[in-house]
């Protein structure tokens, strides 16, 4: 199997409460991922979250 076999659907784009409820599910992985040992996990997830909150606040693009 290849990648471009796999089919995802998409989901159409969220308004902004889903994007507080992505926002708290992140957290929420981020915390069972620590509690677990799997820093490497949470650390990707932690970088998500900060993506999803630039994002949110329109400084996306913008240099670091």
């Amino acid at each position: 199997m290849m990648d471009k076999d796999i089919m995802v659907r998409a989901i159409p784009s969220a308004p902004d409460r889903n994007r507080a409820a992505f926002d708290h599910a992140l957290q929420t992985l981020i915390a069972k991922a620590q509690g677990e040992g799997r820093s490497f996990l949470a650390y990707l997830l932690v970088m998500a979250l900060m993506h999803l909150r630039e994002e949110n606040e329109g400084r996306l693009g913008e240099p670091h």
